[in-house]
C-alpha cells in the first residue's frame, strides 16, 4: 500500500474513533438527562435543583479544542466508572482552557540586536527619523540599542573622523526637514573617492560617536 493510502486509512480510523467517543459522551449526557427527568416525575422525590443537574452533566462544548487522546481518555474513564460526569466536565473544561493558554505565551525576543533582557521586557528606542548610510536604509531591527542611541544624536553638518585604518576623512551628515522644520530624514555621506569604504568601524556607533561638535568642520564657502 502506498504511503498516501496508509495516511488516508489512518486519518479515517482516527476520525471514526473521535466520532465514536463523542457519540458515547452524548449518550452519557442523555442518560443523565433521563435520570433527572425521572426524578422530577416522581412526586415522592424532591426535584433536583437545576444548578446540581448542570454540575453533573458533561458539556460537549467543553470538548472543543481537545485532542483526540484527551477525548479518548475521558471516554475510557467514564466507561470504567472511575470518575463521575462532573469530574469529566471539570477535566474537559480545564484541558480546553489550557489549550487556549499555551505555557510559552511570548518569546523574550533576545538577539544580538536587543537589550540583554530581550525586546519583550526591554524594548529598544526607535530611530528618530529615517536614516541612510549613503543610499542604503538603516533599519532599526538590525541596530543595537547603542547604535540607535548614537544615530539619534546625529545632527546635520560636516565632521572630521578617524577611520579604523588611522586615516582621517570628513563625513557629511545631511538632512531633510518637513513643513514644520523637523528633521524627517538623515544621510551619512562618506567621501566618494574613498577606496576603503569598509574602514568606518565595526559598528555604526564607531562613526556616529565621532560626529559631534568637537569634530565639526566649517566647510569653505558654507
Amino acid at each position: 500500500m502506498a504511503i498516501g493510502q496508509h495516511v488516508a486509512k489512518a486519518l479515517a480510523e482516527r476520525e471514526a474513533a473521535e466520532a465514536a467517543a463523542l457519540a458515547a459522551l452524548s449518550v452519557k449526557e442523555a442518560e443523565a438527562d433521563a435520570a433527572a427527568a425521572a426524578l422530577e416525575a416522581d412526586e415522592s422525590v424532591a426535584p433536583v435543583p437545576q444548578m446540581i443537574q448542570a454540575e453533573t452533566m458533561t458539556p460537549v462544548g467543553a470538548l472543543a479544542g481537545l485532542t483526540f487522546d484527551q477525548i479518548k481518555e475521558l471516554f475510557l474513564a467514564a466507561q470504567g466508572s472511575r470518575i463521575s460526569n462532573a469530574d469529566i466536565a471539570d477535566i474537559a473544561a480545564n484541558a480546553a482552557a489550557k489549550a487556549k493558554m499555551p505555557e510559552n505565551k511570548t518569546s523574550p525576543q533576545i538577539s544580538v540586536y536587543s537589550h540583554p533582557e530581550g525586546e519583550r521586557d526591554h524594548p529598544k528606542d526607535k530611530l528618530k527619523c529615517r536614516m541612510y548610510f549613503g543610499s542604503a536604509p538603516i533599519e532599526a531591527q538590525t541596530c543595537t540599542p547603542k547604535e540607535i542611541d548614537s544615530l539619534n544624536a546625529l545632527t546635520p553638518g560636516s565632521y572630521r573622523v578617524v577611520k579604523t585604518d588611522g586615516a582621517t576623512v570628513v563625513v557629511d551628515i545631511t538632512g531633510q526637514v518637513n513643513a514644520n522644520r523637523q528633521i524627517e530624514r538623515l544621510w551619512i555621506v562618506i567621501p566618494r573617492d574613498d577606496e576603503n569604504k569598509n574602514g568606518y568601524g565595526p559598528s555604526l556607533s564607531y562613526l556616529a560617536d565621532q560626529c559631534v561638535d568637537a569634530n565639526r568642520v566649517q566647510m569653505v564657502g558654507v
